[in-house]
């Protein structure tokens, strides 16, 4: 679950921190709508505040969309820096540590995951400092390759076009995930999807049988 999206469904507006308050509220409307289709007179409704009050923090709502995008990259910052603090300190550890971190801010944080990666605008890229991470992400994702493949550990290739492939699994399950109508039965964990992104490119890559038996047991009939 959201822990902000909780946090402020429990707690409600503090006077001492509007701001705060608004940016929960925000969270909890891109949730149920899917996206941010909520105008600020509806977000001080829900926090229990004048119209006004808002414009007091945001100038306008790209202006509040702007600072959820902040926060939000900047939390994932944090859980990249967690896991991969976690990991062992080998390239390939490295490397799944990077998609761990990706799914599970989207499994913990699924407001801001579907505002930094859904089609929300915001009024300026450079300022909410998403074009910044998205270098910033791409950049640390391609060292890790390249550490890989000078451990002899992926193929040669391009790091570029190995990046554009592994970021789609686990974008997909994180999106997935993110939401509670997720089948559990069609869904594999985080490690799973992390090493399965990886085994086109692993020069020792596990045999078809081995990856059947490890990865794909389970029952023989949809349930359903």
């Amino acid at each position: 679950m959201n822990t902000v999206t909780a946090k402020s469904r429990k707690s409600g507006y503090h006077h001492n921190d509007l701001p705060s308050a608004l940016i929960e509220a925000a969270l909890v409307l891109i949730l149920e709508r899917g996206g941010p289709s909520f105008s600020l007179r509806e977000l001080a409704a829900k926090v229990g505040v004048t119209h006004p009050s808002v414009y007091r923090h945001f100038k306008d709502k790209a202006a509040l969309l702007d600072a959820l995008m902040r926060h939000g990259f900047d939390e994932l910052r944090r859980y990249q820096r967690v896991e991969q603090g976690r990991a062992p300190q080998t390239p390939l550890e490295q490397l799944m540590a990077l998609a761990r971190a990706y799914i599970r801010f989207a499994q913990d944080n699924a407001g801001f995951f579907s505002l930094m990666f859904g089609n929300a605008p915001v009024q300026d890229d450079k300022a909410s400092g998403r074009s910044a991470f998205n270098r910033d992400a791409l950049a640390a994702l391609l060292r890790a390759i390249q550490r890989c493949q000078e451990a002899g550990i992926l193929i040669p290739g391009s790091p570029l076009r190995i990046a554009g492939f592994l970021v789609l699994a686990p974008h997909g399950l994180a999106n997935y995930t993110a939401h509670d109508d997720a089948d559990p039965l069609t869904v594999m964990d985080i490690e799973e999807v992390a090493w399965l992104s990886l085994v086109p490119f692993l020069v020792d890559r596990p045999s078809s049988e081995e990856i059947s038996r490890t990865y794909l047991a389970g029952p023989a009939n949809d349930p359903r």
